[in-house]
């Protein structure tokens, strides 16, 4: 065999393969529609209809939240830089053999 292709042919069927299997696939909404709570015995309920109030409170914690999480983030990279700036700051001056 000198290469007929058949790695082509091998790949479409991978390919085929692998695309059957996203069709057959359940989504996650099917999957949590009959769930029910282990501790209230409550089926969950999905609300779609928000009146524009509660969509403009749910927006601003959204925002609110996301913008606490950034700060943190920031902080946290500000003090991992520090502490490396200072580390390479010793070891350059050689403050850590004195």
């Amino acid at each position: 065999m000198s290469g007929g292709g058949f790695g082509a042919l091998d790949s479409m069927n991978k390919s085929l393969k692998n695309n059957r299997a996203l069709v057959r696939k359940i989504s996650v909404f099917d999957r949590i529609k009959g769930y029910t709570s282990a501790q209230k015995n409550l089926k969950l309920t999905f609300n779609a209809k928000l009146t524009k109030e509660e969509l403009e409170e749910l927006r601003s914690k959204t925002i609110r939240k996301d913008r606490i999480h950034s700060i943190i983030q920031i902080g946290k990279m500000i003090l991992v830089l520090g502490a490396l700036f200072l580390l390479i700051f010793l070891i350059i001056n050689g403050g850590m053999s004195k």
